[in-house]
């Protein structure tokens, strides 16, 4: 059974998927259905979108009058970024989360009307925009009345007055609070109250997505709609006008130059190719005499070098040949000296290895004799000398 029911929703959501438009009535009733207090805030809350979005729409559409371009752009973008914030926020899935949002983004822009500058606004028109703002605070304030025990709309109107106070919008007053079910739980949980929701039969389901995908694609729809009205307001600028009409001319020009040039091809391409044979002749000329002249300049610079490492090599041949001469002429003025010293020095080694031990032999052989003498003569008496 459970197969079956996960089946028969996987085709329905893709069926939705595939058409994706208001007219996509599926109707299937297999399951538990919401509770119809519930289903009541749904529904409420889904009817409640389409009326702010007609007040923005006209709202914003009557700013369209002015002659201000700046003031009709604004205005568009206003109502391009409050549609999307409510449906947004009126499409989610919980209803008392889609209408605590849509009663938020509406607190917001009656709060930012209020206390901005008419200058910051819509210039003349941002009292109209104000009863606009607080016209849908007021309605908004009335469908939560009606659509919700007294209770439980105490409840979400003190939730969205804390939740005003206590988070700041990211990118201006008018922008509907991103996922805010756990904010919402978080401050029932506060209360003591435990937060339980039943998405409904399959029926139900399918209805909540049919109505989510007729309104994201109206939305998207109209936002590109919208977006081509802002280029065509941009486009209405004379400055752009002015530039694009100066454009198309100088464009329109260049088509006639271009035209005209290839209508007279053939004869402007013999024109050419004479006017480049000449061009090439003269560089070609030009270039020969550029070359003699180069290689002139290299051969007179190959014989100045050449004369250079000439002279430069006699030169050093010649200092070579003066110093040469007077090492050998020194060498000659220095033998006499040198041969005298030699000979001082051999006559002194020839006097000291021969007379030396000549003189030492002889005075030795002096001392012996003497000493023999004196031992072979009787005591007392001459020696053989003394006798003779």
């Amino acid at each position: 059974m459970k197969h079956t029911i996960l089946r028969t929703l996987l085709s329905l959501a893709v069926a939705a998927a595939m058409t994706g438009c208001s007219l996509l009535k599926v109707s299937v009733s297999t399951g538990d259905p919401m509770s119809p207090e519930d289903a009541r805030v749904r529904v409420m809350t889904r009817a409640l979108y389409y009326d702010l979005s007609n007040e923005i729409i006209t709202a914003a559409d009557s700013v369209a009058t002015s002659h201000d371009i700046d003031l009709k752009i604004r205005a568009i973008q206003w109502k391009i970024r409050t549609t999307r914030a409510a449906v947004s926020a009126a499409m989610q899935t919980i209803p008392d989360v889609a209408l605590a949002d849509t009663w938020i983004l509406c607190a917001r822009m009656d709060r930012a009307f209020t206390h901005r500058p008419d200058s910051a606004l819509f210039g003349p028109y941002t009292p109209m925009m104000r009863q606009t703002a607080a016209r849908m605070l007021t309605k908004v304030d009335s469908v939560a009345r009606d659509a919700l025990p007294a209770q439980r709309y105490g409840l979400m109107k003190e939730y969205v007055g804390d939740y005003i106070r206590r988070n700041r919008p990211r990118s201006g007053e008018n922008v509907a609070p991103q996922n805010t079910t756990l904010a919402w739980i978080d401050f029932m949980k506060s209360k003591g109250i435990e937060v339980e929701y039943d998405l409904g039969s399959i029926s139900d389901v399918v209805s909540d997505m049919s109505d989510k995908m007729s309104g994201q694609t109206g939305q998207l729809t109209n936002s590109l709609m919208w977006s081509k009205d802002i280029l065509e307001i941009e486009w209405q600028r004379d400055s752009m006008s002015q530039y694009v009409a100066a454009q198309m001319d100088s464009l329109d020009r260049s088509f006639e130059r271009i035209v005209v040039v290839m209508e007279n091809i053939p004869e402007i391409s013999d024109s050419v190719m004479v006017n480049f044979n000449k061009h090439v002749e003269q560089v070609l000329a030009s270039l020969e005499s550029s070359l003699d002249y180069a290689f002139g300049q290299v051969d007179m610079q190959r014989s100045e070098l050449q004369r250079y490492v000439s002279a430069e090599r006699e030169a050093i041949i010649r200092q070579a040949g003066e110093t040469a001469q007077g090492m050998v002429q020194q060498a000659i003025d220095q033998v006499p000296a040198i041969v005298s010293r030699v000979a001082v020095w051999l006559a002194l080694l020839a006097v000291v290895v021969l007379g030396l031990p000549f003189a030492a032999g002889y005075w030795v052989g002096t001392l012996r004799e003497r000493s023999r003498h004196k031992r072979s003569a009787p005591d007392g008496g001459d020696t053989p000398a003394e006798g003779k």
